[in-house]
């Protein structure tokens, strides 16, 4: 008879288990570096929970925590990076939602994929429809985009929270994207580059777009887009950029998945982007654990820019 498992925190000695099993269940091999940026280091500890069966680790449930901004307000969640389980992941998250989701803490828990246990736990999922933008070519330079300037980001970039909140009313439903979530989500990767910019008018200091991109095998992927819908040449420029690091990087097309923006889509366009249908919508999930939190709600109007296969921003 198998013993059964034993849902439990996380406790620190666990790597070395965790990371077994990972690249055991899992396609891609994660390093101890890989997983440690994923899942840094917290005061009140790391927010996963693994299934102990007999001294074995057969399952984890790990996620981060994010803020979010929906009904003009911020909230705390918990953004999960990974559910992966020998057996069924059904209470695997029962288990992660029941140590993580109950003390008041958390306000809403995202996913970006949908499974079963998901759907079992309470949660809400839809497809992010909207087409990839797609490039293989530049287009013939942009007139507004001269009077633009783009400086790389640093690490740390305080100059984030001040575009943050002068844009945020643009975007109801989103991942805040301030300083914090710059640092954790793309400083200091231990296998990938991530090109950081910031945009602003050619005779001032102040932030009017920021734009990640990375490579990804021959394509130039936009990972993420945060800009003042007031500079439209600020976009044109980081399409020029774009363009420019595909051809420096050797990339041969360059792409984004954009939703819930309605004004960068013609100007991508304008600079050579062509919509297309994905082969397969992503997916984002969600479950309020408060009530003023509608997950429907939130799960529909959701802004997103992301690479397409590289994870929701």
């Amino acid at each position: 008879m198998e013993t059964q498992i034993v849902f439990r925190a996380y406790r620190a000695g666990d790597e070395a288990a965790i990371l077994r099993f990972l690249n055991r269940e899992s396609a891609t091999a994660c390093t101890l570096d890989e997983w440690s940026w994923l899942l840094p280091p917290r005061e009140d500890g790391r927010l996963i929970v693994v299934g102990d069966r007999d001294g074995e680790i057969v399952a984890t449930c790990a996620g981060a925590p994010t803020l979010v901004r929906m009904h003009d307000r911020e909230w705390t969640a918990i953004e999960l990076h990974q559910v992966i389980a020998s057996d069924d992941t059904a209470p695997l998250v029962d288990a992660f939602l029941e140590t993580f989701g109950a003390d008041g803490r958390f306000a809403l828990v995202l996913a970006t994929h949908t499974q079963a246990a998901e759907a079992a736990a309470g949660f809400v999922a839809a497809a992010q429809r909207g087409p990839v933008f797609v490039r293989g070519q530049p287009s013939s330079v942009s007139v507004a985009r001269m009077f633009y300037r783009a400086d790389p980001a640093r690490d740390w970039e305080p100059r984030l929270d001040d575009l943050w909140k002068r844009v945020r009313k643009s975007y109801p439903s989103a991942v805040v994207r301030d300083a914090d979530r710059a640092l954790c989500r793309f400083a200091a990767h231990p296998s990938i580059r991530f090109e950081r910019f910031l945009v602003c008018p050619r005779f001032s200091s102040r932030v009017v777009a920021s734009a990640v991109f990375t490579l990804k095998d021959d394509c130039l992927r936009w990972v993420d887009l945060v800009w003042d819908h007031d500079h439209s040449g600020a976009l044109e420029l980081l399409a020029f950029i774009s363009g420019r690091l595909a051809g420096q990087l050797g990339a041969k097309r360059e792409e984004l998945w954009l939703a819930g923006d309605n004004e960068a889509p013609s100007l991508l366009m304008k600079a050579g982007f062509s919509p297309e249908e994905p082969s397969a919508a992503p997916v984002l999930a969600a479950r309020a654990l408060v009530p003023e939190i509608d997950a429907d709600e939130f799960v529909a109007s959701r802004f997103l820019a992301l690479a397409v296969a590289g994870g929701f921003a």
